[in-house]
């Protein structure tokens, strides 16, 4: 009788406290808004990219008993330019999620390559990112991440922890 219940207990507990399985591809929508100083060049002017907002999309890939899902994203940003100035930037990361296999709240560990570059091509960046991040796992999943830009300096030596961009996102998979 008591391995019974034993076996009753924990055939409760699992039906409780297990994960449901999610379909394994997931795309999303996002926003994002460059939370730190960041400069790029139009023309003779230093254009400061800070507060400036993008949109982007996400595709994620999550198997539904592991931790880690794999996600690529791209962001299109629309900085300000200084009048008679075109300027563009652009944003594409392949990366990997590392949360805690909760149901409802799901937190998490972001570690990206990213490249970043704009329309004519005359700036191009590529960056390591991590960040932490939150999922809301409901009817669909909702998110909000903070991620760090590793950039590089042109002479090779890592940027100083002032120089590094604080990208805040926040959107929407389905």
């Amino acid at each position: 009788m008591r391995r019974v219940l034993q076996s009753l207990a924990l055939v409760a507990a699992l039906a409780v406290l297990a994960v449901p399985a999610r379909a394994q591809l997931s795309f999303g929508v996002h926003g994002a808004v460059i939370t730190s100083v960041d400069d790029v060049q139009a023309g003779s002017e230093e254009v400061g990219l800070s507060g400036t907002f993008g949109l982007g999309g996400r595709v994620v890939v999550s198997p539904p008993v592991m931790p880690i899902s794999l996600v690529g994203a791209t962001e299109y940003y629309f900085p300000s330019c200084p009048t008679g100035f075109e300027c563009s930037l652009w944003t594409a990361s392949a990366g990997v999620n590392l949360g805690l296999p909760l149901p409802i709240v799901r937190p998490y560990v972001h570690g990206a390559l990213q490249f970043r570059g704009d329309d004519d091509d005359s700036n191009e960046e590529t960056a390591w990112v991590a960040g932490l991040g939150v999922e809301l796992n409901l009817a669909v999943s909702i998110f909000l991440e903070g991620l760090f830009e590793f950039v590089d300096v042109p002479t090779g030596v890592p940027a100083d922890f002032d120089a590094r961009p604080f990208v805040l996102k926040g959107g929407i998979v389905f």
